[in-house]
């Protein structure tokens, strides 16, 4: 059973790589992509299973799996979800910070600085997630955790699918910048100041992903 759980974790780490190189509206096999992997069909199906209802994949009955093409409107919707859901979680949890959890922001953060300074793109996403899930662990509701991993994967992925390596540079590093304002103003203990550093965190990174979709980069 442990063994099991292993292989669909690496096959969902493995086939979201694929997803990120391939091209939108493509055609992605399960059974190529269970050969490609060296693996059995079975935790591949799972794996695919898990990645359609993140919105990752798509399947059209009868036909198969295709790399989705997301629209101006979808990212709109995105970061709408993202807003609402990241500011109600922050707005609860910011009187239950501890010095422990602000050490952990604080760590995340300086590790998501020292990959972005080695150009290693995926750690700084990873770093990024857990700077933000912070709040949600937090929290406790894990209808809500699983709502926002959804959404977060689904936006980063159109991102790393879709910008250029120098772009992405320069705006992993605003990231960062707007990582740190939240943080001092956690330190400081100003809520109102957090809240907005927050907000104004998702509006930046909304514009971000559009000029993405845009093409104005």
């Amino acid at each position: 059973m442990k063994e099991e759980k292993l292989l669909r974790k690496q096959a969902y780490k493995q086939i979201k790589e694929i997803i990120i190189n391939r091209e939108p509206e493509s055609h992605i096999s399960l059974r190529k992509t269970a050969k490609k992997l060296g693996m059995s069909i079975t935790p591949v199906r799972e794996a695919f299973q898990s990645l359609e209802k993140e919105g990752l994949i798509k399947s059209i009955p009868n036909i198969g799996y295709f790399i989705p093409n997301y629209s101006r409107s979808d990212i709109i919707e995105i970061f709408q979800t993202r807003e609402c859901l990241e500011m109600f979680v922050l707005e609860k949890t910011y009187n239950k910070l501890t010095d422990q959890d602000i050490k952990n922001l604080e760590q995340y953060l300086k590790e998501q600085e020292k990959y972005h300074e080695e150009g290693e793109i995926f750690k700084h996403y990873e770093m990024d997630e857990k700077f933000h899930m912070i709040f949600f662990d937090l929290y406790g509701n894990e209808y809500l955790k699983k709502l926002i991993e959804k959404v977060r994967e689904q936006y980063s992925i159109i991102i790393i699918k879709s910008i250029k390596q120098h772009v992405m540079i320069k705006n992993n590093a605003k990231v960062i910048k707007e990582h740190y304002k939240i943080l001092n103003a956690i330190k400081e203990k100003n809520k109102e100041a957090t809240m907005s550093n927050m907000l104004n965190h998702i509006t930046k990174a909304k514009q971000r992903a559009l000029n993405v979709i845009d093409g104005n980069v």
